[in-house]
Formats: structure tokens, sequence, C-alpha cells
């Protein structure tokens, strides 16, 4: 008799609760609820010598529990990455610190990682520090990304994290830059020009033109930015005197994006074409000294086969006219039979070639090709008898 649980029972660690006697009143009952952030090893319930028995009597010795140990302490953990950023071909280090031994830890299962992959994971000799290594997936470009550890694992007591864990935020651009190369024109003739236009995936870093451009037969100039910063263009102007149908203007790949990832490969342009070789042409008469009832053949020699070329337009015969003008078969040698005027006497005379006519990319002779060494006398003489 005179028991009472609050006073009689003195608990370690914890409290009771529900405290009952079954039927006989020779057994009490009661719910031990251990105290929040507590890891001991010996804790006891001990009953004191307060209560009697029917007859008063008091018990000699108190009573207690057999000792149990008691770990209410939550277990936690910290993820931590190396490095906050990560390009194409590189990795980090994800450094997993539990407070306390983790039991039924699986990478697989209790590790979720954004964006990539995990390998070599392994715990140091404490056996509450696990590594492994992250792995970002290729062709992605994604600025917030964690591991997280989530709470399935439990210390050795079987207590669960109560929260999950997350590292700190890695950004992750694995992403290859691309850009193009285009030109306004394909075919470059003599006097013209074509605008380069270079456009990138991502804004470049490191861009230099005079070292990630090569120009075939020609230089670039006034190269700049829009405003975004994607697209380049400069002037492209041919090298003079070039004639070669195979040319390209090709972007190197030492150049990156904001990242530092280099493109996979160069750029190239689609082929261009260059004529800027000027056509020249020689003028000949086979006679230079033309009297009465002669005439001569004029030849005219062209270095490429002139386009446009129109005898009455393109040939000026000084004090005389022109006939029977063809090409031969190359297309390159046009003769035709230059007949004088009557009644001329002249020293100085000249067939001219105009410059109307063309070679074959359009390309005009800069100046005008004149033959000046023939003569006339086709004066008939006279005479007079006088007595």
């Amino acid at each position: 008799s005179g028991f009472d649980a609050s006073a009689d029972l003195f608990v370690m660690s914890g409290d009771l609760s529900d405290g009952a006697f079954d039927d006989s009143g020779k057994v009490y009952t009661a719910t031990y609820t251990p105290n929040d952030n507590i890891e001991s090893t010996t804790n006891l319930i001990v009953l004191n010598r307060n209560w009697t028995d029917a007859a008063d009597n008091q018990p000699a010795l108190t009573t207690s529990s057999p000792s149990f140990a008691i770990d209410t302490v939550e277990p936690t953990a910290t993820v931590a990455l190396d490095v906050s950023t990560l390009k194409i071909g590189e990795t980090a280090t994800v450094t997993v610190t539990f407070s306390e031994v983790p039991t039924n830890f699986v990478e697989a299962d209790d590790l979720t990682v954004a964006n990539g992959t995990l390998s070599d994971g392994a715990f140091d000799s404490t056996g509450k520090i696990y590594t492994a290594t992250f792995t970002p997936t290729d062709d992605v470009t994604d600025a917030t990304n964690t591991v997280t550890l989530s709470t399935q694992w439990t210390d050795a007591a079987g207590n669960a994290p109560e929260n999950t864990a997350s590292s700190g935020n890695i950004a992750i651009d694995t992403v290859e830059p691309t850009a193009t190369v285009a030109l306004s024109d394909t075919a470059i003739k003599a006097g013209e020009t074509a605008t380069v236009t270079v456009t990138f995936s991502e804004v470049p870093t490191g861009f230099v033109e005079a070292d990630d451009l090569t120009v075939d037969n020609g230089t670039l100039s006034n190269g700049s930015f829009d405003d975004s910063g994607l697209v380049y263009t400069a002037t492209y102007t041919p090298t003079e005197d070039i004639d070669d149908a195979t040319n390209a203007i090709t972007l190197g790949a030492a150049w990156t994006d904001p990242a530092g990832n280099a493109p996979e490969a160069q750029a190239v342009s689609d082929n261009y074409t260059i004529d800027t070789t000027r056509p020249t042409a020689t003028v000949a008469i086979s006679d230079t000294a033309l009297t009465v009832g002669e005439t001569a053949t004029v030849t005219v020699t062209f270095s490429e086969v002139p386009q446009n070329f129109i005898e009455a337009d393109d040939l000026s015969a000084a004090n005389g006219t022109l006939s029977g003008g063809q090409f031969d078969d190359s297309g390159l040698v046009y003769t035709a039979t230059f007949t004088p005027s009557t009644d001329v006497e002249s020293t100085e005379n000249a067939i001219t070639l105009g410059q109307n006519w063309t070679n074959s990319s359009a390309n005009h002779r800069l100046n005008d090709t004149s033959r000046n060494s023939y003569a006339i006398d086709t004066k008939q003489p006279t005479a007079t008898l006088a007595l």
C-alpha cells in the first residue's frame, strides 16, 4: 500500500505514463518513453522502499530493473561536392559525411543525382565518410543541380534521419558549342566583296578573328558581333588576279563557350569560286602599210573566251571597215578583214578593242586595246600635162 509511481519509481532518461495495476493488484505496468536526443548505454528504473504491504511492512531493499541502453539521437549527414561547375570531360567528388556509422545505406537507393551518375563509391576507415565520383550526363545545360541523400538509412540503433540532406548547387554544361559559316556570294569576281556570317550556338569566349578564321584567297575586314553576341559578320575581299574554283572559310576549334567547352570540330563554309583575273587581249594587223586595192587581216587574241563580244560595238577601225569576222574553234581568236577607206592618206591609224566584253565571270578589261601602227594611202595619183 502507499505506492505512488511518481514518488516510488525513479526513472532515468525518460518518463512513465499510463501506469496501472492488474486485477491481482500485484502487477503494475506503465509505458516508458525515453527523452529526446539521448544516447546512453546504462539506464535503470528503481523502485524505492517507501511502499508497504497490507501489514505495513516495508521492503528491506530497493529494487532495480536490468540496465538498458537508450539512443534517441537522430543521425544526420552532409553532402558536399568539390566543385560548383562542370563542363565536358570533367567530374566532381561527392563526399557524404555521416554523424554515425550508417546502417542499410545503399548508394543506388539513398543518393539521388541530378543529370549525372555516381561511380567508385566507398567508405573510409571510420565508416562515416562516403566518397564517390559524379560524372555529368552528356549534352546537358542546367544551372541547378544537387545530390540528395534520402532518409531511408539508419544508425546502429535503427534511428532514421529526420530530413534529407542535399549538396550545394552545381551548374552543368556538357553541350558542345557549334557554329556555322556562310557567305553572301559564292561566285566572286573582280571588284566584288562578300559578307561572311558566323553564327554561334552560344556566346563564344576567346574568339579572335585572326586566329580562328582561316580564309582562302582573300582577307577579312570590319568584323563585329551583333547585340546578341552570337552572330559575327565581316567583309571578305578576294585577292587580285586569282582564278580558283575551290575555296572555303574555316572556323577553327580553339574558341569555347562560357563554360569552357570547345567545339568538337571545325566549321567550314560552303565552297565559293573566285575569279579576279582581268581578261586581256591583243590586236594585230597583217599589213601595216595599205594602198589602193589592198586589205589586211585583223587578229584579236583573247586571254579567255570573251562574253558579249560584238564586233560592231567592240571594235573600231580608223579609216576603214571590218568584214567577215569570226572566231576560231578555241573561241579565243577572232579574225576579220580590214578594208581601208578610199581616197585616204594617213600614217596614224588604229584598230581599238573596247571594254564592253567580259570573261565568263563577267570581269571587264581595265583598258582599251589598240593597234596603232598601220598607214593608209588609197589616194589615186594624178598628173597634169602642160605645154
